[in-house]
């Protein structure tokens, strides 16, 4: 049997779908942004966190979100093969680091399952051009969401030579 089954590629397991990340140039809108990748403008401020339509040259977005896989249903009668399958599933969590649950949407953010509790290193960040807050969070392995949280901010809005705090482990 090849890869394709009634005109559908199959997706192999260890191949993983990773959001559309588009880097925004001068003269677009998020409203231009959704209709090119078939998106709300809301769906777009609520995946980048935007509390505006106000956007930056430079910054980079989420324009396309993967596909989240379906949850899996178990009759009644197999319960006792959900609850293995439930601790499959922890089991593989507690592999990954709090930020890759947070990518795998398996953790929310929450102070008490955070990276400072678990003898984290505080550390000062200048904003350089070019930067987002996605680009800091990879380059530190945290998420975007930390950052801000780390750093009171309310919107997305970065400046050159801000000093952000970044907590790492």
């Amino acid at each position: 049997m090849t890869q394709y089954d009634d005109g559908v590629k199959k997706v192999s397991e260890t191949e993983v779908q990773q959001d559309v990340m588009h880097t925004i140039v001068s003269g677009d809108t998020l409203w231009d942004l959704g209709n090119t990748f078939g998106v709300s403008v809301q769906e777009l401020m609520e995946w980048n966190q935007l509390t505006s339509d106000l956007i930056f040259v430079n910054q980079e977005l989420i324009v396309k979100k993967a596909p989240v896989a379906p949850p899996v249903v178990v009759p009644v009668e197999n319960v006792s093969a959900a609850a293995t399958d439930t601790k499959k599933v922890e089991d593989t969590n507690t592999n990954l680091t709090g930020f890759q649950q947070k990518q795998n949407g398996t953790l929310a953010f929450d102070e008490t399952t955070s990276d400072l509790n678990q003898g984290s290193v505080k550390e000062e960040y200048q904003v350089a051009e070019g930067d987002s807050l996605y680009t800091i969070s990879k380059k530190f392995n945290v998420s975007p969401l930390e950052i801000k949280h780390w750093n009171d901010m309310k919107h997305n809005l970065l400046f050159i030579g801000q000093t952000l705090t970044i907590h790492t482990v």
